[in-house]
């Protein structure tokens, strides 16, 4: 629990609204070693670790939702600025497994997976 706490006024009567935060909320990326990864919009989360054929992330301190954001992919081999791949992606984990993931843009043909570690880590895995 983040313990920030909301006043709410509703016709003569306060209340409360307290926000929980999900300090559980993570994803993780992992790609063929022929493609390179960058983030273009983090969203909620920071990257915590990265390697070239994997890019994870976690929730940031005090972000009442998840953790996700835009990643493109280019082939490592093609250098061309306007081929590549946008995957849109976010882990809202909240007790139970939800999260979402779709191609924003796809020149390179790309598939993803998604699969749900035990520790309720959104895993997605991209093939070509």
């Amino acid at each position: 629990m983040d313990g920030r706490r909301q006043l709410h006024t509703h016709t003569n009567r306060d209340y409360w609204t307290q926000y929980i935060g999900m300090g559980n909320a993570s994803l993780t990326i992992h790609h063929p070693s022929s493609l390179e990864h960058s983030i273009t919009e983090p969203d909620h989360g920071k990257v915590v670790d990265t390697t070239p054929t994997m890019i994870r992330m976690t929730q940031r301190d005090g972000a009442l939702i998840g953790c996700g954001g835009r990643v493109v992919f280019r082939k490592v081999s093609e250098r061309e600025a306007n081929r590549y791949s946008e995957l849109d992606c976010f882990s809202a984990y909240g007790g139970k497994k939800n999260g979402r993931q779709a191609w924003t843009r796809n020149d390179l043909n790309l598939k993803s997976e998604v699969k749900w570690a035990s520790d309720s880590e959104m895993i997605i895995t991209i093939t070509l």
